[in-house]
């Protein structure tokens, strides 16, 4: 039996698990969390911010969130740093805009959670929130409800 036969399986399978980096304009905002953007090449890309999740367009802070980011970053040009997919085919990846780590700063700013279920070993989110929590910013002047946990009893 050839390997051969094996290669675009292996192909596949290493191109969605490498790091890669993709530019593009910020075309639209969909939440805290969820952008799309548009390559040079014309092509829609939607990303889905690696580690991090934004309160629910319902919930305390949802507008907030999503407003505070389209106010940084849209029709402005990105870097992702592409980490994977999720189940519904997004990327998911960090965003870099000047050299601000979208991300965690978001999680700084107490507009979003670190989401320790996808991202258990991110230290920087994970102080970021703890300091954003102690400094009561953003969502954290509240009793907050996590967005996961908001999903569940809906």
């Amino acid at each position: 039996m050839s390997l051969l036969k094996y290669i675009p399986i292996l192909f596949f399978l290493y191109s969605h698990f490498q790091e890669y980096e993709l530019s593009g304009k910020v075309v639209k905002i969909l939440d805290g969390d969820t952008i799309t953007i548009l390559d040079l090449g014309k092509n829609q890309h939607r990303i889905r911010f690696y580690g991090i999740d934004a309160p629910e367009k319902k919930q305390a802070f949802g507008q907030k969130s999503k407003k505070t980011l389209a106010n940084l970053i849209a029709g402005k040009e990105v870097t992702i740093t592409v980490i994977g997919r999720d189940r519904y085919e997004r990327l998911i990846g960090k965003v870099h805009f000047e050299g601000v780590y979208v991300n965690a700063w978001l999680v700084g700013e107490g507009l979003a959670w670190h989401y320790v279920r996808y991202a258990p070993n991110d230290q920087l989110l994970a102080d970021l929130q703890k300091q954003a929590r102690k400094e009561k910013r953003g969502l954290w002047i509240q009793e907050a409800i996590a967005p996961w946990e908001f999903r569940r009893r809906k």
